[in-house]
């Protein structure tokens, strides 16, 4: 289950910088 949780925390990384590019083309 470990691997999982690695892969999961990228995953939420990748979201969260896709967010902020998003957010700061919109400003």
């Amino acid at each position: 289950m470990r691997g999982m949780d690695y892969l999961w925390l990228r995953y939420l990384r990748l979201v969260m910088e896709e967010l902020m590019k998003m957010m700061f083309i919109s400003l």
